[in-house]
């Protein structure tokens, strides 16, 4: 948990936030989890771009191509498989997207279906 101090409109506010991969999970022993978050916010990707992003971090701290991928394959890519088909509403929903135009990652905010 990351705690910041901020002023708002003269206001001091104390935010603490945490980027937790399994705090809306919708699982057993996980469920209970998210009645300790006032706001929560879901952010969201295609399983393709994760990949790609996942690989290219592991690259980047060291290991080689086909270590990387062995490891974003056996372990990274089986948590996003889980929290994406598993994670409950968050109070806001995120999609990051490409521009095809740009080459430049999006947000936008998800409307319910």
């Amino acid at each position: 948990m990351i705690r910041h101090y901020v002023n708002i409109n003269g206001i001091d506010v104390e935010a603490d936030y945490s980027e937790e991969n399994y705090l809306l999970l919708n699982e057993d022993g996980w469920r209970g989890l998210s009645y300790l978050a006032d706001y929560t916010i879901s952010l969201k990707a295609d399983p393709e771009l994760l990949h790609k992003r996942l690989l290219d971090r592991k690259i980047a701290s060291g290991s080689s191509y086909e270590d990387a991928l062995s490891h974003v394959d056996f372990s990274d890519m089986r948590n996003v498989t889980l929290c994406l088909e598993k994670t409950k509403k968050a109070d806001l929903e995120l999609q990051v997207t490409l521009n095809p135009i740009s080459g430049c990652h999006e947000l936008a905010v998800c409307t319910p279906s």
